[in-house]
């Protein structure tokens, strides 16, 4: 048996030129092709004839020259999901790995620019990246969701953040009644509010706010508003439901969307985090 000290040195005499990563030995032993057990003070004693079998087969021997392969010849190649785009150069590099890092871009999310090493996706390594991470996040987010959401389903959204916060935003809701409803009308709810104009002027708008004043929680946040309150009668619905600001939806009260408005207009009340205000300015944007 040996230490993983020993493991690294027994290592080091046939790849003097190499490092070999703890992460490395920790998935040889997961994957059983590492035998090891722990020693009474809870530390790891690894077999040493097996690690010798496992750096000395032509399996790894394979691995290890395709890693040393020229990374140029990656560039454009898609692994898992994603697009290799280049290599990232010294000067650019904003990670500690000294070994070649690639530019890459996440087919799932469309961000740019992720820095990967090499070997994560050559293709030849002992790990993969399959995205940026967003397919870490979407698996966490898949674990609060009600049966039947599929991951297919959250992948069709482009912004899986801005889909995240939807969902949220009814699952919130006092009655929880998306949360019980028929799963069409609980998707059909996800793309109304995703696709709407209101919603997506005012979670544009909070984003705004966000990278000025560096908060995530400020007036300017997304926040339902039924158009008719559940306290005079109306329902949880998309048909009664808005988007507003946490500010507006505030002031608004229980009042109905058409007294408020008259409100508005009845005391001269404005505000840069009045929906009318806010869905103005984005035009004036795209303009």
């Amino acid at each position: 048996m040996a230490t993983l000290t020993e493991l690294q040195d027994c290592y080091n005499s046939y790849y003097d030129d190499r490092q070999l990563w703890n992460s490395t030995v920790a998935a040889w032993v997961k994957k059983g092709k590492l035998k090891a057990k722990k020693d009474e003070n809870e530390r790891w004693d690894y077999d040493l004839e097996s690690f010798k079998k496992i750096i000395l087969s032509d399996e790894y021997k394979t691995k290890l020259k395709a890693v040393r392969k020229n990374p140029e010849k990656c560039v454009g190649q898609i692994r898992n999901h994603l697009l290799i785009t280049g290599i990232v150069p010294e000067e650019e590099k904003n990670h500690p790995y000294k070994g070649t890092l690639m530019y890459c871009k996440c087919l799932i999310c469309g961000k740019e620019n992720i820095q990967i090493r090499f070997s994560y996706v050559s293709g030849n390594g002992n790990y993969e990246r399959l995205s940026c991470g967003c397919m870490r996040k979407v698996r966490h987010f898949m674990a609060s969701l009600r049966e039947g959401v599929t991951e297919e389903f959250i992948l069709e959204h482009d912004d899986i953040d801005k889909m995240m916060f939807v969902h949220k935003m009814l699952a919130h809701i006092k009655s929880k009644y998306y949360t019980q409803c028929p799963i069409e009308e609980y998707k059909k709810a996800i793309d109304y509010f995703y696709y709407d104009q209101q919603f997506n002027a005012v979670y544009d708008f909070w984003g705004r706010q966000k990278n000025e004043f560096g908060t995530f929680y400020n007036w300017a946040k997304p926040s339902l508003d039924h158009i008719t309150p559940i306290s005079r009668g109306g329902s949880d619905t998309v048909n009664n439901l808005q988007v507003l600001t946490v500010f507006e939806n505030l002031a608004k009260r229980d009042m109905t969307w058409e007294e408020w408005c008259n409100f508005k207009r009845a005391t001269h009340s404005t505000s840069d985090y009045y929906i009318e205000n806010i869905i103005n300015n984005k035009k004036d944007v795209i303009k």
